[in-house]
């Protein structure tokens, strides 16, 4: 069976670091974070797309350097 992103052992991690470049984004535009409870579907969709891209990035780095 197939692993998901969310057993990376540095999922927390990256998805931490995805949210807040969201919450970041909303408020380097002038936005409240809140206004982003409206469009949450939207939201946990582009999470997880970040998330999983940054743990790519981890594993491509971890493959050369070994």
């Amino acid at each position: 069976m197939a692993k998901t992103f969310t057993d990376h052992p540095q999922f927390m991690d990256a998805s931490r670091a995805a949210n807040e470049s969201l919450r970041r984004a909303a408020i380097d535009l002038g936005l409240e974070p809140s206004v982003l409870d409206d469009f949450e579907p939207s939201c946990n969709r582009i999470v997880d797309d970040l998330t999983r891209l940054l743990l790519r990035a981890v594993d491509l780095k971890a493959r050369r350097a070994a």
